[in-house]
């Protein structure tokens, strides 16, 4: 083998999925939806001392509607004992069927909800002072649109599900 050879490494995942939910209940009613998407995922390590990997989701789901969910990821030791990483990714979610639909006394679903969709930032630095003992550091900020939490007015009300328009974490 070439000396580059065990220095370089790269890797590339790739699919496709298609999936179908349904649900008949009492509480729940009786619903369905499809969803499909592709994705790929592209990872590099060099000279032992770089990674980079990138990826990428579409989701098509609803009536036509689509979102990408990109991701990229990087690391480099500067040292044998400090290295340092960052990444940026962007998640989704669908509300699930107790969200849209539930209700009891207690709770009640909404069928208005949106998807939640998030943006992510992070980075840090991870140091090995030997083999058992490792600091680590890390910074991120996340912005978020369209949370679903369950909120009530008052003591006497049932939980509510709805969107929180934007909420952010550091």
């Amino acid at each position: 083998r070439r000396k580059s050879d065990l220095t370089h490494s790269s890797s590339l995942h790739y699919g496709a999925e298609g999936i179908s939910d349904a649900v008949a209940s009492t509480n729940r009613g009786s619903n369905q939806r499809r969803r499909a998407a592709v994705y790929a995922d592209f990872d590099m390590r060099a000279l032992k001392r770089f990674s980079f990997s990138v990826g990428g989701r579409e989701e098509i789901y609803g009536s036509g509607q689509t979102v990408f969910a990109p991701t990229a990821s990087g690391s480099f030791w500067v040292n044998s004992k400090l290295k340092l990483r960052a990444s940026a990714s962007r998640a989704f979610r669908l509300p699930n069927y107790t969200d849209l639909y539930y209700h009891d006394p207690a709770n009640i679903g909404n069928p208005l909800l949106k998807p939640e969709q998030a943006v992510t930032y992070e980075g840090g630095a991870d140091l090995f002072l030997n083999r058992r003992l490792r600091f680590a550091a890390t910074v991120f900020n996340r912005r978020d649109r369209n949370d679903i939490d369950y909120v009530r007015t008052s003591l006497d009300s049932p939980w509510r599900a709805m969107n929180f328009q934007q909420l952010s974490f550091r």
